[in-house]
């Protein structure tokens, strides 16, 4: 039986609640602290479920002087000081509208929350015409009776991404909240501090051209650790579950389980430098002491499978080790940027390298790599029941049987229309059987360096490693020709000379896919090189 700890905040997103319940927390109150000493206008842009609205909550609770909340946390003494002169606050979460409605509807809904607001602080205030004008008389009048307003707003951008599939919608939405937020900066002297938060950089130009004050920490160095977990964190103050999880999953030292949860959810980068650990699947892994893609499940994946679809994608690692230039989100509206910049603000790819003059863009964690994989085979290539395919193959690979691997890749492959694979080379073919692989949750790797070239595909197991080359013919009587060179290749460039030492068995196969027919067959290496030198 486990022991009883610390419970874990896996739906609460709000500072004062968590520590009310006694929930665990790690401190971020010493980077909040940092911000509201250095500066008072702010942007923030993080992937959905990475803390942005626990992040808001806890810097409005020590505007508000909330003492009994930070007992013990990095910013207590500030608070307590806080305490004896709070400051008024307006909080506005905008996921929390109604995304089916309208323009006209979301001046409604914000007018409704203004005066609410203005309830809570006493004041007498009635609706205008329009929230920008509502928003500025509260700001006004909480100034006058109370001091300085403490401005939160979380999700500025739901709104608009709501209408990502709607797009003659955008703008009325992206002018209705241009006319509210530029009330802000109109009102400068009223407002102490601005905290404003969203999941897209790229609205942020058009919707606040008229507030260009605001200082975008989106990709700060001093702020990379503001939202997720950084390695330090999770071992620190998840040190009793990491114990927990270990017994419990059997593993022989908490060492190897670090590593595995690093490699399933660590990864993520917002400055290039700080490496976090996606903080809604780390606290689900613990919850249920499994390894799943919850960060994936939690969101609406067919909507970014639509977003493929639209823009032809049908290879997801065209976008590993992706090189773009340091502006590559400078796109001013988010409906007219390029696929990797919208994915990176999605949470798909993180900066894996940045330099003077590119950023490597890729896939952060396991997690990630096995999500696409199950988006393509469900919504791109829509395989049926691609999940029993998917364990046949796992099964099929841990008893070494390549054969039966290929069958059920070609049974894949009899599912994509064939239409999808015209005037495709290669590519495609390795990357539906990558996908595959994936699915099953393999350890398989593309386009692996080597010292002499790069292998197609390698398949890591405990007992055995599989190293892969693909050939497409399209012509029977390439076939001969195309084996032979595959297998000179190998020969020539030593794919397997990297894992001599690994202790493991290695199994070396030439995939050649006969684009006519649409299947593949697979050659043993090692057996034609051990014939072609009885022949010699």
């Amino acid at each position: 039986m486990m022991q009883q700890l610390a419970p874990l905040p896996v739906s609460e997103p709000n500072f004062a609640n968590l520590r009310h319940d006694g929930n665990l927390y790690i401190d971020k109150t010493g980077l909040l602290l940092k911000l509201i000493r250095e500066g008072r206008w702010y942007f923030l842009a993080r992937p959905r479920r990475f803390g942005k609205s626990l992040t808001v909550s806890t810097p409005e609770a020590m505007f508000k002087g909330e003492t009994d909340l930070f007992s013990g946390l990095e910013a207590e003494a500030w608070v307590a000081e806080q305490a004896k002169h709070p400051a008024p606050v307006v909080h506005l979460d905008l996921s929390l509208w109604d995304t089916t409605g309208s323009p006209e509807m979301l001046n409604a809904w914000l007018i409704e929350e203004l005066l609410a607001l203005a309830e809570h602080y006493s004041l007498s205030l009635s609706a205008k015409s329009t929230s920008a004008q509502t928003f500025s008389f509260l700001l006004r009048k909480l100034c006058q009776a109370h001091g300085q307003v403490a401005v939160f707003i979380d999700e500025y951008d739901a709104p608009i991404l709501a209408q990502l599939d709607n797009p003659s919608k955008i703008d009325r939405f992206r002018t209705a909240l241009r006319e509210f937020y530029k009330i802000l900066k109109g009102s400068a002297s009223l407002i102490r501090f601005v905290f404003l938060t969203g999941i897209s950089k790229f609205t942020k130009t058009g919707i606040f051209s008229a507030l260009n004050n605001l200082d975008d920490i989106s990709m700060n160095t001093e702020f990379g650790a503001i939202m997720g977990y950084t390695e330090r964190e999770l071992q620190y103050y998840f040190n009793d579950y990491i114990k927990q999880s270990a017994r419990y999953l059997n593993y022989d030292n908490e060492d190897k389980l670090i590593q595995d949860i690093k490699n399933y959810y660590d990864g993520y980068s917002f400055d290039g430098q700080s490496r976090i650990y996606n903080p809604y699947s780390i606290v689900n892994f613990f919850k249920n002491t499994k390894f799943k893609n919850y960060w994936y499940e939690s969101g609406a994946t067919s909507s970014i499978a639509n977003y493929f679809k639209k823009c032809n994608i049908e290879n997801p690692d065209v976008y590993r080790k992706c090189i773009v230039s340091p502006d590559f989100l400078s796109t001013y509206e988010i409906e007219k940027t390029t696929v990797e910049s919208f994915l990176f603000q999605a949470g798909y790819l993180t900066l894996a390298k940045v330099e003077d003059n590119k950023i490597v863009l890729d896939y952060p964690n396991r997690e990630i790599i096995n999500s696409m994989a199950h988006m393509f085979m469900s919504h791109i290539y829509k395989i049926p029941k691609y999940t029993d395919l998917a364990e046949a193959i796992r099964k099929a690979i841990a008893e070494c049987n390549i054969d039966k691997v290929i069958e059920h890749y070609n049974t894949e492959l009899a599912a994509i229309p064939y239409a999808d694979f015209q005037n495709t080379g290669e590519d495609l073919y390795r990357a539906a059987f990558l996908l595959l692989l994936r699915s099953a949750s393999l350890n398989v790797y593309s386009e692996v360096p080597t010292k002499n070239g790069r292998s197609d595909l390698i398949i890591k197991m405990p007992e055995a490693i599989f190293i892969l080359e693909f050939n497409v013919v399209r012509n029977k009587n390439e076939l001969p020709k195309k084996i032979q060179a595959g297998i000179k290749q190998f020969q020539a460039k030593n794919y397997k000379t990297p894992y001599t030492h690994a202790k493991r068995k290695i199994f070396s196969y030439l995939v050649i896919i006969d684009a006519i027919e649409h299947v593949a067959k697979a050659y043993a290496i090692d057996k034609a090189l051990e014939e072609k030198k009885r022949n010699q």
